[in-house]
Parts: C-alpha cells; sequence; structure tokens
C-alpha cells in the first residue's frame, strides 16, 4: 500500500484516474513553459496513458500528486529503473511541475525532501533539465543534484 505523506499544508499522494482532468492542463503546462523541439505534441489522452499504465504496474513507476491545503498543486512523474552501475533501483523524476500560483512556496523542496526519505533505499535519484530552465536547476542543485559526467542520448521511434 503506497503511503500518504503530510508536511504542514503539503502531501504527496499517488494520482488516481478521478485526478486526470486536473492533471492535464498541468501537463500541457509544463510542455509549454518548457518546450524541448525533440518532445512530440502532447495530447490530452497521454497523461490518461500514463496514470493507467503506472496504476496497472505499479513497479514501473509512479505519478505523485502535489497538493496544498487540499489543492492540486503540482505533480511528479517518477520511474524506477535497475541500475547494475549502481548496484540498485534509481529512481527517474521524469517530470515534475508545480503550478504557477504554487511557485516560490517551498512545495518543490518539500517534494524532494519526500521523496529522498520515501525512496531512502533507492542507490540514487536522475532528472532532466532543460538548458534554459535555471529556476529549476537552481531547485536541483540546492537539494543535492549535480550534473552527470555522461551525456543523455536518445533514439525516439
Amino acid at each position: 500500500m503506497y503511503s500518504q505523506t503530510t508536511h504542514n499544508t503539503v502531501r504527496f499522494t499517488v494520482a488516481q484516474m478521478e485526478d486526470a482532468h486536473q492533471l492535464q492542463p498541468m501537463v500541457a503546462g509544463l510542455y509549454q513553459e518548457d518546450a524541448n523541439p525533440e518532445s512530440p505534441k502532447l495530447t490530452a489522452p497521454q497523461i490518461n496513458r500514463t496514470l493507467a499504465e503506472l496504476h496497472s504496474k505499479p513497479d514501473k513507476g509512479k505519478v505523485v500528486a502535489m497538493w496544498s491545503n487540499n489543492e492540486l498543486a503540482g505533480y511528479a512523474i517518477i520511474i524506477y529503473f535497475w541500475s547494475n552501475e549502481y548496484g540498485g533501483n534509481v529512481i527517474e523524476i521524469d517530470e515534475l511541475y508545480v503550478a504557477p500560483n504554487h511557485r516560490s512556496k517551498g512545495l518543490g523542496k518539500s517534494f524532494f525532501e519526500w521523496l529522498f526519505t520515501e525512496y531512502e533505499n533507492s542507490s540514487g535519484f536522475a532528472l532532466q533539465v532543460s538548458r534554459t530552465n535555471d529556476r529549476a536547476r537552481k531547485l536541483y542543485e540546492a537539494v543535492g543534484f549535480t550534473k552527470s559526467s555522461s551525456s543523455y542520448m536518445l533514439k525516439i521511434k
């Protein structure tokens, strides 16, 4: 069973299918605000497919809903993968978004505090940040992320 954690007026839960209608504008916001020219055009049903996939296969990861004062304030998609190099599961933060009206209030930092506690037995954490997203980069560095010496490469079909 997945635990629900509360931090002051902030809590983190596994997003459910009924949360999809609230998550869709946030996902669109992420892809609009931090556009990646390599990414395909995002369609509304995509978040539904992601929620359904991770709900039916929780060993792959989960969509975490971030709540502030009982209002959906953001989301994160976390994916688990086994790393031979690091000798265990690495938690990949595939997407992280905080709604504009909830930014600069400590929600991102609270998310990472929760994540690092919730997955304290993992081998590590990974994420990508676009070259132009200085605000996100500052947060990630403040919570302990450093630049990898490796380059991330893709071949998408």
